[in-house]
């Protein structure tokens, strides 16, 4: 089984970790990471396989709601 994994609050220090633990993990095949500030450099300095495994939406979570179905995740503006 390969999980998606969101991770909110990515560019600060306890998200930046947990991107750099999941990235890594052989049943991870994408993690989404979001957050109202810049990626920082954990993130933007990950090598190109383990780039391609990772999604940074900026963006500020208190601007929208989502909702998730199954394995989607519905932005509603």
């Amino acid at each position: 089984m390969s999980y998606t994994i969101l991770i909110t609050g990515s560019s600060g220090y306890v998200g930046s970790m947990l991107v750099a633990k999941f990235i890594q993990r052989s049943d991870v095949d994408q993690i989404i990471g979001i957050d109202k500030d810049p990626e920082n450099d954990l993130t933007l300095n990950l090598s190109e396989n383990l780039r391609n495994k990772f999604l940074f939406i900026k963006e500020n979570l208190l601007n929208f709601w989502f909702l998730t179905l199954d394995k989607w995740i519905i932005f509603i503006f």
